[in-house]
């Protein structure tokens, strides 16, 4: 929440590492629920690339699994097969990656949207996010130092693309026309 000084980030950011980060054997400290949480400091601090390293350790298995649902527990063999609580993938995924606000935790507008991809290690990203008007799409490729971005809103929705991280030090096009 912006309360802690640069010190603190950089112990903080060691401990993510040691807890989650790819060396890091998998943690039973965090639970999906607790995912959503963690995945919101990561994101919050500027550590793009563990939230999505995390997703990928800790909620590929469920995807890979014959059932294909969410556990409430990141080991299958606790707790129920199907939980809600550990969607927050899902969350980040529209949020983060694709870019679109939902207005949490800052408030948004959803009549004046800033889309605002970014990711440290994906290539590419497509998803539909839910909006009150209607739905928002949004795709984007990176294409060597290009990020070649499409969304579509629904009418009435003013929309600016300004991506972050990473992604913000490519050339941009959107639907097809170059930014300048």
């Amino acid at each position: 929440w912006g309360l802690t000084t640069p010190s603190q980030e950089r112990t903080l950011q060691a401990f993510w590492l040691e807890q989650l980060g790819p060396d890091a054997p998998r943690s039973r400290e965090v639970s999906p629920y607790g995912g959503f949480f963690v995945l919101g400091a990561l994101y919050r601090h500027g550590h793009a690339g563990l939230a999505e390293d995390f997703m990928r350790r800790y909620w590929a298995p469920m995807l890979a699994d014959p059932e294909g649902t969410l556990w409430e527990s990141f080991d299958r063999h606790f707790g129920t097969s199907s939980h809600a609580w550990s969607a927050a993938p899902t969350y980040y995924l529209s949020t983060q990656v694709l870019g679109v606000p939902l207005g949490y935790p800052e408030p948004a507008d959803p009549e004046r949207m800033v889309i605002a991809p970014q990711a440290e290690s994906l290539s590419w990203a497509r998803g539909r996010v839910p909006h009150p008007r209607g739905v928002i799409d949004v795709e984007w490729r990176v294409e060597g130092d290009l990020l070649r971005l499409s969304v579509s809103a629904p009418e009435g929705v003013a929309y600016r693309v300004s991506p972050r991280g990473r992604l913000a030090a490519l050339r941009l096009e959107v639907n097809g026309q170059l930014q300048e």
